[in-house]
Formats: structure tokens, C-alpha cells, sequence
């Protein structure tokens, strides 16, 4: 059977191109004169060697090396040659570094909203999973309180929100993480400090910081005081849990209402009593995104790790509690 015919431009094509490994054998011989030091520096033996760099003059038709005692030496083309090797090596191994820079930037962009006692009760695992799963991937991690979370979420600046109110929207979509108890927090000298639960009654005997920003724990509260006909205003409206731990320690019958992970991390026992409320008030957790971007790779991926670091929040609360109780 005869042999086919290659194409006279692919012949023309294939004429024009030098085969890398072959200029790269070439190269280092050239480099360092002798084919013993090239096998040192490539790990390839000199067979290999010396039939890819013969292999390499039938391709351009012309002597390169001319073997002596002492090693190799360059003819008048293998000089031209080995000029031009190197611009061609340290061309090819600049677009090899290029594409796998490419390769590690990040494919994607994802950005999620939480609050501070979220930063650290359970976003620390949330984000370290993330990362394994998506490692190129580019993860925006926002600080607010529940309520500007819940803004930053519904106006899209972020794609994930950690927060308290469903949004009344089918544009996004909520999954319920976990419930936890509230606590009214006072200091370790009120005289509320001793009480096993805290009524209606009880309320006027502090003076309330509640939140100012609606949309998170704001606005359980209020449903709370509007189920138990509650009508006093707070002295206080503060964002902040530092501030409030810190006007609560000084005094001025100052109280709080925070959930009960919070009081674990921020309110140590020795100086603080955190005491349930009655009838009970919790608040629940929820995890919150665009419906269109219910199935994207990066926002599953999140959803996922957070849902599992939400499992741990008990340990870590313990460990931190222990912590606090050591220093």
C-alpha cells in the first residue's frame, strides 16, 4: 500500500518549526561544551543526547557540534544557533510562567456579608474551607451589623448574607441555619445578676442599648416587646457590641439583649450575667443569596462551609469561653 502524500504546506509548516526538546538538548550542550556536563544538568543520558541533537541538524540540514577531545564545539550555524536558542527557551519558559499565573488568578469572584460575632465564631472555618474548595476563586469578606448586612445583600454589594429577617422577596433566597436563646445581659453588680430568667417586669428596672439598624436583631427585639406589650424605649441605640460590653461595665443600670453565642464570646462570666428572657425570645440564623446565582459553583461552595462551620459553633464557643476564663 502506498504511503500518503503529505500536504505540501503542512511539509512547508513542519520545515519552518524546531523541535523544543531537540533546541533545549542543543542549548545546554552548547552551553556548558560537552555532552557529559549536559547529561549532568538535564538528568538525560548522552545517547539520548547526542541522537536528539543529530536528529536536530537533519531537520535544519547543517552541522551544529563538532565533537573534539575535550568536549564540543560550536560551528559558524551552531553559534547562529545556540544565540537564538536561548531567546527562543527563555521565551517559551516566560509563557509557561505566564499561563500558570494565569491558572492561579482567581476564576471567580464571590463576597459575603456577616456580622462580628459571626467573623469570629464561625467564619474563621467557613473561610478556610471555602478556600480549599475553590482555591482561585477571589472571596470578599464584609464586616456589618446584621441589619446593614441585610442592606448591603438586598442592594448587591454583597452576593452572600449571614442574617436575622428574611427577605420578602423571591429574588433571594433564605435557608435557615440554626435558632439560639437571647440573653439580657447586665453587669455581675446589678442587682438583676441572681435572677434565673428575666420578665416583663424586670425590663424597667434597666436601662435598654439596643441596636439602631433595623433588619437584624433590632428587629427581633421589637417583635419580642410587641408579643409581651412592652413599650419602653431604649436609652441607647448602639451598633456596637465593644461599646455596649464597655457602658455595661461602668455602670448606670445599663443592660443589653444579645444572642447567646455572643454572650459567649464577648461577656465573661466573671464580670457579666447573661439571663434568658421570659417568655423565651431566640433568634434565628439565616443564610441568604441571589436565586439566580442559586446554582454557581463559588456560591454553593460558600453556602456549603458556612452551613458546616454553623455545626461547630458550640466548641469553638466553649474553647473561647475556657480562654477567657484562663487569661
Amino acid at each position: 500500500m502506498a504511503r500518503p502524500r503529505k500536504n505540501s504546506n503542512a511539509i512547508a509548516a513542519t520545515r519552518e518549526e524546531i523541535d523544543s526538546r531537540r533546541l533545549s538538548y542543543f542549548y545546554h550542550v552548547a552551553k556548558y561544551g560537552s555532552i557529559s556536563k549536559a547529561e549532568a544538568i538535564l538528568g538525560v543520558a548522552q545517547p539520548a543526547i547526542s541522537r536528539q541533537i543529530s536528529l536536530l541538524e537533519e531537520e535544519i540540514d547543517a552541522q551544529l557540534l563538532e565533537r573534539t577531545g575535550r568536549g564540543a564545539k560550536l560551528t559558524p550555524i551552531g553559534e547562529l544557533l545556540y544565540q537564538q536558542a536561548e531567546i527562543i527557551l527563555d521565551e517559551m519558559s516566560s509563557t509557561l510562567r505566564l499561563i500558570n499565573d494565569a491558572k492561579r488568578q482567581p476564576h471567580g469572584k464571590v463576597s459575603v456579608g456577616a456580622s462580628a460575632t459571626a467573623m469570629s465564631l464561625y467564619m474563621p472555618d467557613a473561610v478556610l474551607g471555602f478556600i480549599a474548595d475553590r482555591p482561585i476563586t477571589e472571596l470578599t469578606v464584609v464586616q456589618a451589623s446584621s441589619g446593614e448586612v441585610y442592606e448591603q445583600l438586598v442592594s448587591g454589594k454583597v452576593d452572600v448574607g449571614i442574617i436575622h429577617h428574611v427577605p420578602n422577596t423571591k429574588k433571594i433566597t433564605s435557608e435557615k441555619l440554626t435558632s439560639e436563646p437571647m440573653m439580657l445581659v447586665v453587669s455581675r453588680q446589678h442587682e438583676l445578676a441572681g435572677r434565673k430568667t428575666i420578665g416583663q417586669e424586670d425590663l424597667s428596672l434597666v436601662s435598654l442599648i439596643l441596636p439602631s439598624t433595623v433588619h437584624g436583631l433590632r428587629t427581633t427585639i421589637d417583635n419580642y416587646f410587641g408579643k409581651i406589650n412592652h413599650s419602653s424605649s431604649p436609652s441607647l441605640q448602639i451598633d456596637s457590641v465593644p461599646l455596649s460590653r464597655e457602658l455595661i461595665t461602668l455602670g448606670n443600670n445599663y443592660a443589653a439583649i444579645f444572642p447567646e453565642s455572643t454572650c459567649g464570646l464577648e461577656f465573661p462570666n466573671s464580670a457579666f450575667a447573661a439571663i434568658p428572657m421570659t417568655p423565651a425570645l431566640s433568634r434565628s440564623l439565616y443564610i441568604a443569596y441571589w436565586t439566580n446565582k442559586a446554582k454557581d459553583p463559588d456560591i454553593l461552595a460558600l453556602v456549603k462551609n458556612i452551613k458546616k462551620a454553623i455545626k461547630k459553633i458550640p466548641q469553638r464557643t466553649e474553647r473561647h469561653r475556657r480562654k477567657k476564663a484562663a487569661s
